[in-house]
């Protein structure tokens, strides 16, 4: 019998083999391991996988359920439905179907989808959320299209003046200090 001594590519010590069919036998082993470890790697990346398409598929639905709001809403206005209370009116519910979807799209880093919803929003019921965040989307769109800044120092100057005495107001502020605006 003889005795050969290897050095395999990921193993982490010499490995004496006595014989050739030893090592043979010996990559066959480190073969299945090897695939073993990629196998798991597999399994670990299509969890992962499984998820990010669990939270698109939730993303999607609660798009769906966002856009039947705004239907309804479009709806009862159109029948002159009030419910008497003025956070429930048609056009706050569109208002806030609208902000939301703004909102998915901000995660979805769609900045320009975002701010088309955003301004759909302001048209039903302007608040100083939905200026605020489509502040945020005019300035993270500067460098990929047009500057925006202008109409993100506008958005900011118009949440302050909504109610100035606000946390919002105070944020809006800031970043308006920021860009020196104050």
């Amino acid at each position: 019998m003889s005795s050969a001594w290897i050095i395999e590519g990921n193993l982490p010590a010499w490995r004496r083999c006595p014989s050739a069919e030893s090592l043979a036998g010996s990559r066959l082993t480190f073969s299945v391991l090897e695939a073993a470890r990629t196998l798991e790697r597999r399994e670990g990346f299509m969890e992962s996988l499984k998820g990010a398409m669990a939270a698109g598929a939730l993303v999607g639905e609660l798009k769906r359920n966002l856009e039947l709001a705004m239907q309804l809403a479009d709806r009862a206005a159109r029948m002159g439905a009030s419910a008497g209370d003025e956070e429930l009116t048609p056009s706050v519910v569109k208002a806030r179907a609208l902000f939301q979807l703004g909102v998915i799209a901000v995660g979805q880093r769609n900045f320009k989808e975002a701010v088309r919803f955003f301004e759909q929003s302001l048209n039903e019921t302007p608040t100083q959320a939905t200026y605020l965040n489509m502040a945020y989307c005019f300035l993270q769109m500067k460098g990929w299209f047009t500057d925006r800044t202008a109409d993100a120092i506008k958005a900011l100057e118009r949440c302050v003046e909504l109610d100035p005495e606000s946390e919002l107001a105070v944020l809006a502020g800031k970043e308006l200090a920021r860009l020196g605006r104050l």
